[in-house]
């Protein structure tokens, strides 16, 4: 099933945000420049052609999907997808060790 409208993200604290294509792309080409061997050009748009397939995500299913289509991609050429995907992990414990401490205020 297909949506032509734009993806809503509802965050942790059930805010809601319109899907916007730069700022994903930014953040994952902000892990790539720690990896640059990566090819992440199939993985850019498998990422978001799976977000447009549905209307929303929460950010926990974002964040699972990077993992999970970044793990998919792990072989003997590019290991490195391990540790591509533990940055995106990585990210999520900062950003809720952040919200439990109060720091997101």
């Amino acid at each position: 099933m297909s949506t032509t409208a734009t993806p809503i993200i509802i965050d942790d604290n059930q805010e809601q945000e319109a899907f916007d294509t730069n700022k994903l792309t930014s953040f994952i080409k902000n892990i790539h420049q720690l990896f640059p061997s990566l090819q992440i050009d199939d993985y850019l748009i498998r990422i978001e052609n799976t977000i447009l397939q549905r209307d929303s995500y929460t950010s926990e299913q974002l964040t699972n999907l990077l993992i999970l289509e970044g793990l998919a991609n792990i072989n003997e050429h590019e290991p490195e997808w391990t540790y591509f995907c533990a940055q995106i992990y990585l990210s999520k414990l900062y950003k809720e060790a952040a919200k439990n401490r109060g720091y997101d205020k």
